[in-house]
Order: C-alpha cells, then structure tokens, then sequence
C-alpha cells in the first residue's frame, strides 16, 4: 500500500483581515471545552461528473481556491492560539495537504493504519486552528479530511463552514447565505480559567469502533421503550442503548455490580437561551447535563431519567444571558452538576441533523462521513446514515477490556452490529 504527500501549503485568505478584527477573545464556552480537534472525513466516489484530470488537478486548485476566499469570512480559522482565552487571527492561513493512497476506497474500514494516513497531521501541536488534507484513492475516489481546533467551533460551526465553502467552491465569488460572526464573548464574557492551551492526545490501551443501528431497529427500539416512556427521541434511545451497555461491560465479562456512572450529554443551547441568538453567531455554543447510573436499571428507565434531566436543567439552566448574574448562575449549575458525577463518567454528543451530507464541492455529495478517531476515552458520537432513513452511526472510545465485553453485548446487537 504506497502512500505518498504530492503537496502541501498553507492557504490564507484572499483578503487579509482588518486591524480591528486581528484579536479574538474566546467565549465563556470556548474557554470551557479541551484543546483537541473536531475530526471528519467526507468520502466521495469516483461518479464521473468531473473528468480525472479535473479531479486529480483542477479539482484540487478549486479546493484551495474557494479555501481561500472562505477563510477571509472565517478569519479566525487562519489565525493561530496564542493562549487559552484567545486567537491572534494574522492571516497565518490553513494547512492543506495532498496525498495520493494506492489502494480502493472500499479498504479503509480494513486498517487503522489507513486511517492514520487520512489525517493531515498526527502531532502534538495546537496549531494551525484548521488542516486539510485530500487523498486520491486508487479507484479515483477521494477522501478530504478536516481537522478544525474544537477551541473555535462546535458541530453546528463545523458544518456550517463546511457546507459554506462547498458552496463557494460550487459558485465562485457567490455570496454567503448568512455572513457569520466570531463575537460570542461578548454574548457569553470568559468567566472561568480556561482549559490548560495543551492538546489532548489517545490514551494507551484505548480503542475506536463503529457501530451501525439501522431505520428499522431503532424503530423497533422506540416501540418498545414507548409503552413505558412517552415519544422518545432516536437520539436518546441510542445513547441510553450504548450507554448502559457501556456500564454493563465495565463490570467485565465476570459480570460484575456496573460500578455508579454518569453520561455527560451534550446540548446545543442556541434555541434554549433569551433573546435569541443571531443565526451567524459562530463558536462553542454548548454546554451538557448529567445522566447518573447507580445499578443496573431496565432500558426504559435509562431513557425516562435521560428525558427527566433534560427537562430539569431546561429549568433550571438560566436562559436570560445577558443577565448580569448569568455567568455565575451557570458556573454554580455546573458544579452542581460536576459534583453530581459518579468517578467513571462518559461523554456523548451527536452529529445528526446538521447537513453534512450536504457538503457538494462540485462533485457530488459525500458517500461517507465518520470520525477518523476519537482522542478522549468513554466517548461516544452519534452520526446519520445516508443511505439509510433515520439509520445512525455510532463511534465509541473505550478500554480495549471494556470494548471486548461492550461489542458482545446481547441488548446491543439486538439493534446494532459492528461496521465491517
């Protein structure tokens, strides 16, 4: 399998960014969340509407083009961390690398080496806040790889900017829907000690699997768990399903008492705050309340406490932000939830139902999206199928003992089974 970078540069916007704009103070939830990357790959097949020339040399230079003029709307993205509470954005630019992997598209589900070599870098560094890389297949696929610093952005940023700049590549020089805006600290002022400016890495003895829960069984899972739990969301019968599995498979294959655990769900609070926040607003705007786990508890249950806390910290989270005793009130909800945790605790978030699928470079949509790893241990990801109505993906990091117990878990594999 040779593998071989053919390029590798840095973009800078097309126009360099105002004197006014070059500093950027990081938001109070910016501040909140670990040095690491948001990771994603987007697989495109080979669907001959666009030559193989186009797609080996002027595919690329549109890439980098249209990089180009995106950056200047989102400066910051070619700018580098200086600190933990701010972003110097001096045109530095992005990273984008080109590699050619001779071997079919269809192999990379076969080797963790190949997912490596996806990536556009495997280092310890903070920066460059955003990299790319786009590797050529054998077949005349590709795959285009984006590593984007979680310091600036969320999911919802992430595809935000990524369906942007498809769009310009698409239709150069055409305008953005909405022009976006990096000013959330001065919605959400930094009121906490940011997280130390050094980027998390894989823990030893750590793995990454996908799993793959189709339509029709998470359909089958919500019937069951509605004749107990009123309209569950597929987002919450999933992560209470890997969840509790999770918990059991702590105990081991000895099947243990599941030690007390927490599940920090992740929440986007855009529509959950007053006034309502401007479209554009771009950044962290999230946050998360806890689901704790005491004993081992019948399915329906895991769901019923999932959909009671969410309707408590809807509650009793404080919406009015530009109240001036917002920022404490909401440091006092998350020490009261930190103190809530059990010591084994586990992080879930999703990626559904933010137009991925969506992202067109002028070649077709993506066959494929996933995440080409997940650096914290017990995380677990959510993510749509395309070809499969209200079918998920799910990417879960555990000890690999734990794993060995978790994928042979008989409720799990009722509705799910491993991603060959």
């Amino acid at each position: 399998m040779e593998f071989e970078i053919v390029n590798k540069e840095s973009i800078r916007p097309s126009s360099p960014t105002p004197p006014e704009l070059r500093h950027l103070y990081l938001s109070f939830f910016d501040a909140s969340v670990p040095c690491q990357y948001l990771q994603c790959v987007f697989f495109y097949h080979n669907n001959n509407q666009c030559s193989a020339d186009s797609r080996r040399r002027s595919h690329s230079e549109v890439l980098k083009h249209s990089l180009s003029e995106v950056l200047t709307h989102y400066y910051p993205f070619a700018g580098r961390l200086i600190d933990g509470a701010s972003v110097e954005c001096n045109n530095v630019g992005a990273t984008f690398t080109e590699a050619n992997l001779q071997c079919p598209m269809s192999d990379v589900t076969k080797s963790d080496e190949i997912w490596k070599l996806l990536c556009p870098e495997d280092g310890t560094e903070i920066n460059p806040i955003l990299s790319v890389q786009l590797t050529r297949f054998q077949c005349g696929g590709e795959a285009i790889c984006v590593f984007l610093s979680h310091k600036l952005s969320d999911v919802i940023t992430f595809a935000t900017f990524m369906n942007d700049w498809a769009s310009i590549a698409r239709s150069p020089g055409a305008l953005l829907p909405v022009s976006p805006q990096f000013n959330a600290a001065s919605f959400f002022p930094p009121g906490r000690k940011p997280f130390p400016l050094v980027r998390e890495q894989r823990v030893d003895n750590t793995v990454v699997k996908r799993f793959v829960f189709e339509g029709s069984k998470i359909t089958a899972l919500k019937v069951m768990v509605s004749e107990k739990v009123e309209n569950p969301t597929r987002i919450e019968l999933l992560s209470a399903l890997i969840y509790k599995a999770v918990v059991i498979s702590a105990g081991g294959f000895e099947k243990r008492p599941p030690p007390p655990s927490s599940l920090l769900q992740v929440v986007n609070i855009r529509k959950r705050v007053v006034p309502p926040l401007p479209e554009a607003l771009k950044g962290n705007i999230i946050t998360f309340y806890v689901v704790p786990l005491q004993e081992e508890v019948e399915l329906w249950e895991v769901v019923r406490d999932m959909k009671r806390n969410f309707e408590e910290f809807c509650d009793k989270y404080p919406q009015n932000y530009e109240a001036a005793e917002w920022i404490s009130l909401h440091k006092l909800f998350m020490e009261e939830s930190f103190g809530r945790m059990a010591q084994n605790f586990y992080t879930c978030s999703s990626w559904c139902n933010v137009g991925l699928y969506e992202v067109d470079f002028g070649c077709g949509k993506p066959a494929w999206i996933t995440m080409p790893d997940i650096v914290r241990k017990n995380s677990i990801v959510l993510m749509d199928l395309k070809h499969e109505l209200e079918g998920m993906e799910a990417l879960v990091c555990l000890d690999k003992d734990v794993m060995a117990a978790f994928e042979r878990n008989e409720e799990l594999l009722c509705f799910g089974c491993l991603k060959s």
